[in-house]
């Protein structure tokens, strides 16, 4: 069996969705009796470098592209890939970031879908995204072998948002924790961003969605109403970092937006937390909350969507729509103790179990499972 994975989303600088086609082309890719890979992956692949220790399993189609969702993008994904696919001899096909080919497509084929979030949260995305999302996602769904997912409640949307699809074919499959971070002292990179210790730590791309002005609100109700010490470092986002910053942040107040940081930094930061603070409306499964226990550290989360399954008891919840509830929930997880300790530890232990090895071996599997019967669509 040789698999055609779409690796157009793992760019230079992947987010969720490219960190998780990532790290399975590299686990699927290191897997023992695993298949052999022919991957499309984009130029400047964050990927590159995980291959370049994979051996000869893999073999790089490399796309004209430098990510996905560009017009050039979008004609070499449909018009394109299939033919290259064809041509590096795959007998099966993954989409691990929402969408199938559109034309002259005859691979049987799994999707991996993780949210709806542009139908949810349609002011967060332009009419022209919306419009292609609703076109081509429910139409993957349907002509798709298998629908993989991260979450139970990923799957409910799945099921909700595409009526008819027959549900025995839509299967969640957990994925590890997020990106290997390397552990340090953030003392310096503090230092460099103006901002002193203790700190809150939030991960995310600044899309509405993640809800950060709630954050901020409880942050500043705890400061002024309980004289908390810690500052606020929100981490990733890039143009919207500082958009947000320069919108949100008033003068002098201790709060930091980067943007998009090296592994070594963003591990820096995980490891020496006091709390890491995920506010989402809206996640299908919510990576930061596994970093973050990976990492020894506590979280308070969104109760919304699917964060409460990813922390699976190790976390305290909030509600992300009342500010005060947030500060409440974010006063909690501070409070030094037992059951703070307990949290700690219970996520490492929920951490240490999710395995991108195990994730791997379960799609290999579903792939092997189609392999051979006929496209749909």
């Amino acid at each position: 069996m040789i698999v055609g994975f779409d690796g157009l989303s793992i760019t230079a600088r992947p987010a969720g969705v490219g960190t998780f086609a990532r790290r399975l082309l590299g686990a699927m890719a290191s897997l023992p009796g695993g298949p052999a890979v022919a991957a499309v992956l984009p130029r400047g692949s964050a990927a590159d470098e995980d291959l370049a220790r994979a051996g000869d399993r893999v073999r790089v189609l490399r796309a004209p592209v430098e990510g996905p969702d560009t017009p050039r993008a979008l004609w070499f994904q449909h018009a394109r890939m299939p033919r290259l696919l064809r041509e590096a001899g795959a007998s099966v096909h993954l989409a691990p970031a929402f969408v199938l080919p559109a034309f002259r497509f005859d691979l049987p084929s799994a999707v991996v879908v993780f949210d709806f979030a542009w139908r949810r949260f349609p002011a967060t995305k332009s009419l022209r995204f919306r419009l292609y999302m609703d076109r081509v996602v429910p139409d993957s769904v349907r002509r798709a072998r298998v629908v993989i997912t991260a979450s139970e409640f990923a799957r409910s949307e799945i099921l909700e948002c595409v009526p008819g699809v027959d549900p025995g074919k839509v299967r969640v499959v957990a994925p590890g924790p997020g990106s290997p971070l390397p552990r340090g002292d953030a003392a310096p990179l503090l230092a460099r961003l103006g901002v002193p210790a203790p700190f809150l730590l939030s991960v995310s791309n600044f899309d509405p969605r993640k809800n950060l002005p709630a954050l901020l609100a409880a942050w500043r109700l705890l400061r002024e109403r309980e004289g908390l010490p810690h500052s606020l470092v929100l981490a990733g986002g890039g143009e919207r970092a500082a958009a947000f910053r320069a919108e949100e942040v008033g003068p002098g107040e201790p709060v930091a937006a980067p943007g998009f940081l090296p592994a070594a930094d963003l591990g820096a930061l995980y490891a020496s937390a006091d709390l890491v603070v995920v506010p989402s409306l809206y996640e299908g499964y919510g990576f930061p909350v596994l970093e973050a226990f990976s990492a020894g550290a506590p979280v308070a989360c969104s109760r919304a969507a699917s964060l409460p399954e990813a922390a699976g008891g190790a976390a305290v919840l909030f509600d992300p729509l009342d500010p005060a509830d947030v500060a409440r929930g974010i006063r909690e997880a501070l409070r030094r103790g037992p059951g703070r300790e307990d949290r700690i530890r219970r996520g490492r232990e929920r951490a240490a179990a999710a395995s991108w090895d195990a994730c791997a071996a379960e799609v290999a599997a579903m792939l092997a499972g189609i392999a051979g019967e006929r496209a749909r669509g």
